[in-house]
């Protein structure tokens, strides 16, 4: 099984899905109901319990709405600001490289101050979104605030439909 700072792949994930299935679990946004937790891809059905990963977009803006949260409170808060660049210095020391450059870019835009960084991680761009992947600002807001996001975000944006 691979991973990616909480992103596991693997067959099955060793969950006992279809053939084929590839599990990804996305241990940095687990929030159980949250949407993130679990998703199928590949071919064969979701195991039970499992949510189906959702669509880039949708991906996307609940990240951007979710560091819209984060933007408030680094605001209310500058000093989580270092929090980043503790974030961005551990990655460093033991990242493979694959993202390095956005980890730089994040360091520069970091390193000019709070609005700069806000501006970034606010960005209505596919540049914004890249960024938003990388984002150094995982554990800035609290279990219970992060929780009750995506319990909020799953409720406005919950589909009856595939």
């Amino acid at each position: 099984m691979g991973s990616f700072r909480g992103l596991e792949c693997g067959p099955d994930g060793g969950r006992g899905g279809a053939e084929g299935d590839q599990l990804c679990l996305w241990s940095g946004w687990n929030a159980g109901s949250s949407g993130l937790a679990a998703g199928v891809r590949g071919r064969g059905g979701a195991e039970a319990g499992a949510r189906v990963m959702r669509t880039h977009q949708e991906i996307d803006a609940r990240s951007l709405a979710m560091h819209r949260l984060i933007a408030e409170k680094v605001r209310r808060e500058p000093a989580l600001l270092e929090a980043a660049k503790a974030t961005l210095a551990r990655w460093r020391s033991i990242g493979d490289g694959s993202t390095r450059l956005y980890d730089e870019q994040w360091e520069r835009v970091l390193n000019e101050g709070l609005e700069a960084t806000v501006r970034i991680a606010l960005e209505e761009s596919e540049r914004g979104a890249a960024m938003r992947q990388c984002s150094p600002f995982p554990g800035i807001l609290a279990p219970r605030e992060r929780f009750a996001f995506l319990r909020a975000w799953k409720d406005s944006h919950e589909t009856s439909g595939p």
